[in-house]
């Protein structure tokens, strides 16, 4: 049975939807299309500390996007670069998601991987919240 998300969850989750869209339409205009998100809430509220349960649109939307967005537009900047994520990214997608960072990780807190089309922000749980301005930021390591 899926977690019905509490009251302050998924007023924090609205609360922070616009900075979200945001986001997406920047990655829009500096890679073309329309880009979407995806995260599976309810799993990173059974996941995370107590301390970051009710902030989950805060720190999802808020920080870790933004990083993200302002990382992927200036990386992207560069034509190559761009026409990279473009092709490794045909979907137009993130998703964001718990689990461990691959070995070659240039960052511990976070990882970046192109799967099925999709770019995947993937954060241990133990990193939850952390270095978060870094999101992004060496998504050409993965092109």
């Amino acid at each position: 049975m899926a977690t019905k998300l509490p009251l302050l969850t998924r007023k924090s989750i609205k609360e922070y939807e616009p900075k979200l869209q945001e986001c997406l339409d920047k990655l829009g205009q500096a890679i073309g299309g329309t880009w979407t998100f995806d995260a599976d809430f309810p799993a990173l509220y059974e996941a995370v500390s107590a301390d970051y349960k009710s902030r989950l649109g805060e720190i999802v939307y808020g920080s870790y996007m933004v990083a993200f967005t302002e990382n992927v537009v200036k990386l992207a900047e560069d034509e190559m670069t761009k026409e990279a994520i473009e092709e490794a990214a045909p979907n137009k997608k993130i998703v964001f998601q718990l689990g461990p960072v691959a070995d070659d990780a240039t960052e511990r807190n976070h990882d970046i991987h192109f799967n099925d089309g999709n770019i995947n922000i993937i954060v241990p749980v133990e990193s939850f919240w952390c270095n978060v301005d870094y999101v992004g930021r060496y998504i050409e390591k993965r092109l």
